[in-house]
């Protein structure tokens, strides 16, 4: 799993990235909304992890959300902040991010969340090849899917 965690608070980054070490991700930081986006436009990412309270501006992170849905990234976010107001949360939830954990939570919510974006996101592409591509391709994926981690 890779995953783009987005906050200008590398040591939380390296603290709560520790939480996550169950599911073995490949963790890429960036400190600012400018520098994810960046990063977002050349690669690929099963899921961007985004602080709200950052650079560029003071919402960054919302400014990023915005960014992602102009662009039409594919890819899920789940908003985590000690910042933001219900306010922030509500739009950053209507721009389009899947979910939201609050840093004084993130101990008990971060893996439990990280695990059901994932598990969502796998049933949709699943479904996805299945439907859009030709027998055979989508047979064969997914029996690899079946057994992936297995």
């Amino acid at each position: 799993m890779k995953i783009l965690w987005v906050d200008d608070q590398q040591n939380l980054i390296n603290s709560f990235s520790a939480l996550l070490k169950s599911l073995n991700p490949k963790i890429i930081s960036a400190n600012s909304g400018d520098k994810a986006l960046d990063l977002l436009l050349k690669n690929y990412y099963d899921l961007i992890i985004c602080d709200l309270m950052m650079p560029p501006d003071k919402w960054g992170g919302l400014w990023l959300i915005e960014e992602i849905k102009k662009h039409n990234i594919k890819v899920p976010i789940l908003v985590l902040s000690g910042e933001g107001t219900q306010t922030e949360t509500i739009r950053a939830l209507r721009l389009g991010a899947q979910d939201y954990v609050m840093k004084e939570k993130v101990d008990k919510e971060l893996l439990p969340q990280v695990e059901k974006i994932k598990s969502e996101a796998d049933i949709i592409i699943n479904s996805t090849v299945i439907s859009s591509f030709p027998l055979l391709i989508a047979l064969s994926f997914n029996n690899t899917f079946a057994n992936y981690g297995k």
